[in-house]
């Protein structure tokens, strides 16, 4: 049975040590999405309410004691906070995938076709494509996205976005609907309970 410390000694002992960390730069750039989307989404936040208590300063109170968002307006910026996420950072996303999906592509074409040359003859050894010709493979996150992009223009670097939008928007806007709602039942709770705690001391 394959086990995890299995999987990272078998990794180290053909590939290096190193490989066991292979992506981790991508990782941590993908970590700005989440980032662009809380940051946006804060602000975009702070900015609706300090214009509703400008407008209506005694009404303001009674959404989430002036700290929260409509149901309506947490779903709209929660939705456009994770779509300018996305689009910011889907290039690095695509190219991570098939960075992954072209190494596991090398490999098979290593497992089927190498075997097959062995026992063939020299001339057949000659004609036969290589791993390197039946697949291009990638240096990295920076050479792939410069493939795409010479091979497709900006329309490759976006391919199958449409896609991932609909998912991770319409997730990001139910989310937040369901955050701020959460936060406005909290709020009142607190306040009833303050209350009721006022009333018997």
């Amino acid at each position: 049975q394959q086990t995890l410390l299995k999987s990272m000694k078998e990794i180290a002992q053909k590939e290096g040590i190193g490989q066991l960390w292979s992506g981790t730069r991508v990782s941590l750039l993908l970590v700005s999405n989440p980032v662009i989307q809380y940051y946006f989404y804060e602000n975009v936040k702070e900015e609706l309410i300090k214009r509703r208590k400008l407008r209506r300063p005694v009404a303001s109170g009674l959404v989430n004691g002036g700290g929260g968002l409509k149901p309506i307006e947490a779903f709209v910026v929660g939705a456009i906070a994770k779509g300018l996420a996305t689009v910011v950072t889907y290039p690095l996303q695509l190219a991570q995938v098939l960075i992954r999906l072209r190494k596991n592509d090398t490999d098979m074409i290593k497992e089927d076709v190498e075997p097959a040359i062995s026992l063939s003859t020299p001339s057949s050894k000659n004609n036969a494509p290589g791993p390197q010709e039946r697949r291009q493979m990638y240096n990295g996150t920076l050479h792939c996205m410069l493939g795409l992009y010479k091979g497709g223009g900006i329309r490759a670097l976006y391919a199958g976005m449409d896609a991932k939008l609909i998912q991770s928007v319409l997730t990001s806007a139910l989310t937040f609907l369901t955050y701020e709602q959460l936060l406005c039942i909290v709020a009142k709770s607190l306040q009833v309970f303050s209350k009721s705690l006022g009333s018997t001391s």
